[in-house]
C-alpha cells in the first residue's frame, strides 16, 4: 500500500513534497523527492494533506488525523470519519432517514433471523467476524472483551464500492464482489473481483450522493460494503473512511491511477472502461 501511494506522489515532484516518518522499513528508500522526518517531530509540522494508513479500530484513524491537525475539508469530513468508526453510531445516525443501511443490533436476541452475523463495533474487513445461530453467537461473544454488534445474516452476494470525491465532482470508481468463505463460525475473505457489479452504478450513485450530502464530504476517498439482497435492493453493512483493499485493484482495472482524479489530473472517467480483475487476499 505504501509503495502504491509513493509511486503516485513521486510521479509529480512539482505538485507534491513527500515526507515520510523514519522507520526501519522505509529509511533506506532512495528518492531525491522524499524528505524524512523523525517520528517524534511528526506532529509538530503543518502539512497541507496527510495520508494516514490506519484502521478505524479504537478511533485510531480519527485520533491520528486530529493529532495532525488535519483540515477535514481535504480529508472527507470530521463527522464522517468519526461516525463511520463506530458501526452502531453510524446506523443510529442514518436509520431514520435512509432505507439503504442494514439494521444493527446490540443484543443478538433482538435480531429477527435464525442466522446471525457478529462483528466488532469498530472492526474492519472480516476481522473477528462470526456467523451462527443465536446460541452459537452468544457463546462466541462471551470470549471477546470488546463490544460487538449483530446483524441478520444474508446468504447473498457481498459487494463493495470505491468512491472518490474531489473539488468538482464525485466518482463511483468500481463496484466489486467480495468472495468469502465460512470456516467453522468465522468469515474469511478470499478475494475481491474488481468491477464485477458495475451494472449497479445507478443504485450505488444514489446512495453515494446521499452519504456525501449527509456528511458534507468535500474531498477524499472512501468505500462501503453492501449486500445485494436482490436486483432492486442493496443494504450497506459497513462504511470505510479511508483507502480500502479493493482500491488497489483499480490499478489493474482502470487505465490510469485512480488518485489522478482526486487532484483533477484526469477528468474523463467512464466506469465502462474497466476491465474485470481479481485480487487474491
Amino acid at each position: 500500500m505504501v509503495n502504491f501511494l509513493l509511486n503516485f506522489y513521486l510521479k509529480y515532484p512539482n505538485l507534491f513534497r513527500v515526507f515520510i516518518p523514519i522507520n526501519n522499513k522505509y529509511k533506506y528508500f532512495k528518492n531525491k523527492n522524499v524528505e524524512y522526518i523523525e517520528a517524534s517531530k511528526l506532529f509538530s509540522f503543518r502539512f497541507d494533506e496527510v495520508v494516514v494508513i490506519a484502521p478505524e479500530e479504537n478511533y485510531c484513524l480519527y485520533n491520528l488525523l486530529k493529532k495532525f491537525k488535519v483540515d477535514f475539508t481535504n480529508y472527507l469530513s470530521e463527522d464522517f470519519v468519526k461516525y463511520s468508526s463506530n458501526k452502531l453510531k453510524l446506523y443510529n445516525k442514518l436509520c431514520s432517514k435512509y432505507s439503504f443501511i442494514e439494521p444493527v443490533y446490540e443484543n443478538p436476541l433482538n435480531v429477527p433471523s435464525e442466522k446471525i452475523i457478529t462483528k466488532p463495533i469498530d472492526g474492519y474487513g472480516s476481522c473477528n467476524t462470526s456467523v451462527g445461530d443465536v446460541n452459537q453467537i452468544c457463546k462466541l461473544n462471551k470470549n471477546y472483551s470488546k463490544k460487538f454488534i449483530f446483524q441478520k445474516f444474508h446468504d447473498k452476494p457481498i459487494c463493495s464500492a470505491n468512491i472518490l470525491v474531489n473539488s468538482k465532482k464525485s466518482y463511483v470508481l468500481s463496484i466489486n464482489e467480495i468472495v468469502a468463505k465460512q470456516k467453522n463460525n468465522n468469515i474469511i475473505t478470499e478475494k475481491i473481483i474488481i468491477g464485477k457489479h458495475n451494472n449497479l452504478l445507478s443504485k450505488v450513485n444514489k446512495i453515494t450522493e446521499s452519504i456525501i450530502k449527509e456528511f458534507n464530504i468535500k474531498k477524499g476517498v472512501f468505500g462501503f460494503d453492501f449486500i445485494l439482497v436482490n436486483s432492486h435492493t442493496i443494504k450497506i453493512i459497513d462504511v470505510n473512511p479511508r483507502l480500502t483493499t479493493s482500491f488497489f485493484g483499480l490499478i489493474e482495472s482502470l487505465p490510469v491511477n485512480p488518485l489522478e482524479y482526486l487532484y483533477n489530473l484526469q477528468n474523463k472517467f467512464n466506469i465502462n472502461d474497466h476491465k474485470v480483475c481479481e485480487i487474491n487476499l
